[in-house]
């Protein structure tokens, strides 16, 4: 419990609505504290955004067809660079064969092991040999791995939703600095110490892996 997703929070809260049965004190008093679960309708809580949201879409010309507002206020992380033409969509692969061939071999993959990540590359296959092009996305470049001093890493695999501060701001123990999303949950990554905002190696809708060193906090 010392790390709960925003998205159990507010279930624990019933904002999602009323669970299905009652939750255990104890869980309740770890997840929220002293704040007091809801009691009305959750969605009468809410603010209409609707509009804002459309608003803040068109002053960035984001807005060719009405489909593009919901895009925005579903993936406001990547919707931006997306519907700019930044953003390619996803490729859906193909069916894989029943036999595959040396070409539908994969040329390298990534093994984590103990906590560290290892790319392994296939140079043959039953005699055959493989070409390999790396053909490494920016971001991993400019991301590093290992033990930087003040470094903050992540705890997880995902797509970095929110960078909530910025070089040289003072932090707080256990203030949030990045929020990332990994199957459709938030995660908030928080400051492990008092200090002051280093460097800051991720932007919004970048894709990082376990380990991988997002901040510094001095």
């Amino acid at each position: 419990y010392k790390n709960v997703t925003g998205e159990v929070k507010d279930y624990v809260l019933g904002l999602y609505g009323r669970p299905p049965g009652p939750i255990n004190p104890d869980v309740q008093k770890l997840v929220i504290g002293d704040e007091e679960p809801v009691t009305v309708r959750p969605a009468d809580l809410l603010e209409p955004i609707y509009e804002q949201m459309r608003k803040e879409a068109a002053e960035q010309n984001l807005i060719v067809k009405e489909e593009d507002v919901l895009t925005y206020i579903i993936y406001p992380a990547v919707a931006p660079s997306f519907l700019k033409g930044e953003r390619k969509p996803e490729v859906i692969p193909k069916p894989a064969a029943e036999v595959a061939s040396v070409a539908d071999v994969p040329h390298s993959m990534e093994i984590e092991v103990d906590g560290e990540v290892f790319s392994v590359r296939i140079v043959s296959v039953e005699g055959s040999s493989v070409e390999v092009k790396s053909d490494a996305p920016e971001a991993r470049g400019r991301i590093p791995r290992g033990d930087i001093p003040g470094g903050v890493k992540s705890n997880i695999q995902g797509m970095v939703l929110q960078v909530l501060t910025q070089k040289g701001s003072t932090v707080k123990k256990g203030d949030t600095l990045i929020v990332l999303e990994a199957m459709k949950m938030e995660n908030p990554i928080r400051s492990p110490r008092d200090g002051t905002v280093g460097e800051i190696f991720v932007n919004s809708g970048d894709v990082v892996q376990n380990g991988d060193v997002l901040i510094v906090v001095e």
